[in-house]
């Protein structure tokens, strides 16, 4: 199926929408979709072992899964990567944070757009996840991670951004796939608020001490651990701004802003 556009109110008790294999250039739009089941997906666009969707858009919508695994969900191919994909200005809420609950499940899949979401209350907001280490460019902004376990996890994607996105979670706000050769090799992080409720949380947790696979750079961004009260690093001085210009961000102490294990 291609070039559909869905408008409607959606309910089901395993998938709204399961879109299969040459699903390609797809427009889900201004939807309301509740998905009820014990293994649910509000939208899931899947490889059909021989072919990848690709160029998928779920936007503007209102998306509730109560008991299920992925609200939004793209399973591309190891030996071809699902690309061109946009998630934009959806609401995604679950019903739950237990053990495998997603917002969005990203999976062999490169170069997708995922931005101006509202992200809520599951085990990981936002999982980029493949075992095709030539995964690129995935872009995560000016999205709202709210009582989510963790917000963004990565596992083999390389010379991403996460910039302008708010993290209020309760471990960490960015974290590693456990196996991965890489998590966030090259990434662009800049210009996000890093705030982890729990008593044990990082904002940024990395599995290697390598240096080549760290990302490429990380800056502007505040860092905020309020239940750790050690490992307090203040920020440089900033200097003084010419007259009439406002700073991009304001700086706050870091608390446990990055653990490499």
């Amino acid at each position: 199926d291609s070039n559909t556009l869905l408008r409607s109110i959606y309910k089901n008790t395993y998938a709204c929408f399961y879109l299969r294999g040459g699903a390609d250039d797809n427009v889900i739009d201004n939807c309301t979709i509740t998905s009820s089941g014990s293994n649910a997906y509000c939208c899931y666009f899947s490889n059909d072992g021989s072919t990848t969707p690709m160029n998928n858009t779920v936007s503007n919508c209102t998306a509730t899964f109560i008991n299920g695994s992925d609200g939004i969900e793209i399973f591309g191919l190891t030996s071809s990567l699902s690309s061109g994909n946009i998630i934009n200005n959806n609401t995604i809420t679950c019903g739950g944070t237990s053990v495998g609950t997603r917002c969005i499940y990203l999976e062999e899949c490169t170069s997708n757009q995922v931005y101006k979401n509202n992200i809520r209350n599951s085990e990981i907001g936002v999982f980029f996840n493949n075992t095709n280490t030539a995964a690129t460019n995935h872009i995560a902004h000016n999205n709202y991670f709210a009582s989510n376990t963790i917000g963004i996890i990565s596992a083999n994607n390389q010379s991403g951004k996460v910039y302008f996105n708010s993290f209020y979670n309760s471990y960490a706000a960015l974290d590693y796939w456990t196996g991965a050769t890489s998590s966030f090799k090259n990434w662009d992080i800049r210009n996000n608020i890093f705030y982890v409720s729990g008593s044990s949380g990082y904002c940024i947790l990395y599995g290697t001490a390598t240096t080549a696979e760290l990302p490429a750079l990380i800056d502007y961004n505040v860092y905020y651990v309020p239940g750790v009260p050690t490992m307090v690093t203040p920020q440089p001085v900033i200097p003084p701004l010419p007259v009439g210009k406002r700073p991009i961000m304001m700086y706050l102490p870091v608390q446990r802003e990055m653990k490499i294990q």
